[in-house]
């Protein structure tokens, strides 16, 4: 198995089809502000408002979405060496106390790593990964498991 076994190194990157259905979602506020926009046949400012409103949204969502899955450089980079987060800063096992992946409590709800170093913690949401939050944290484990018996 992997996680008794993890490679030399795993590269994890932002999933495709999370971020498709993403897109395909926002059409509904799209959807519901074009309606609300064009479906109001007077100049009354509210419907107006309201229309643009729900545009801004669902373009928004679209944007960010398409940046997303434009986006070439791995989300996580697992090795005996280390973590690193976005393709940028990179941490060792040896400066990690701690590591969590858990969900965000509240209305949007989002998954994240948290990352407790000697200098403070480190959050990285972790939605829509090519891996689920069980192999991730036992690909974490193993990495520093053997990180720590070398």
């Amino acid at each position: 198995m992997i996680a008794e076994n993890p490679p030399s190194e795993t590269v994890i990157y932002q999933s495709k089809r999370y971020n498709i259905l993403r897109i395909i979602g926002s059409l509904l506020p799209l959807g519901f502000g074009f309606s609300i926009f064009l479906g109001g046949g007077s100049l009354d400012i509210k419907p107006l408002l309201s229309g643009i409103f729900f545009m801004l949204i669902g373009f928004g969502i679209i944007y960010f979405s398409y940046k997303d899955l434009k986006n070439k450089t791995p989300k996580l980079l697992l090795n005996f060496k280390g973590i690193q987060l976005n393709g940028k800063d990179f941490y060792a096992w040896l400066t990690i106390l701690d590591v969590v992946i858990y969900t965000k409590p509240g209305r949007n709800r989002v998954n994240c790593l948290r990352l407790q170093t000697d200098k403070g913690f480190i959050e990285c949401p972790i939605d829509g990964l090519t891996i689920n939050n069980v192999d991730l944290q036992l690909l974490i484990r193993a990495y520093r498991r053997k990180a720590q018996s070398k």
